[in-house]
């Protein structure tokens, strides 16, 4: 059994790390761009609120406090 764990190891430190890059040098052009999307908008709120925060960015305005508090509901 010991020896399974020693092989674990062993395998797991010669692991060679995957390269990663980010999409773009500023982080605020896709940080949670795949998180919230206007299909689960869509899903999650009402028609009214969605219409309200779609218009929001859209316009690049910003929404009142209600429909930031329906947003914001589980």
């Amino acid at each position: 059994m010991a020896n399974l764990r020693f092989k674990a190891l062993e395998q797991a430190m010669n692991r060679t790390a995957p390269v990663v890059s980010a999409p773009s040098n500023k982080v605020s052009e896709y940080y949670g761009s795949n998180v919230f999307g206007l299909e689960a908008m869509r899903a999650n709120l009402s028609s009214d609120v969605f219409k309200k925060v779609s218009r929001a960015i859209n316009e690049g305005s910003k929404i009142d406090e209600d429909t930031a508090d329906a947003v914001a509901r589980p």
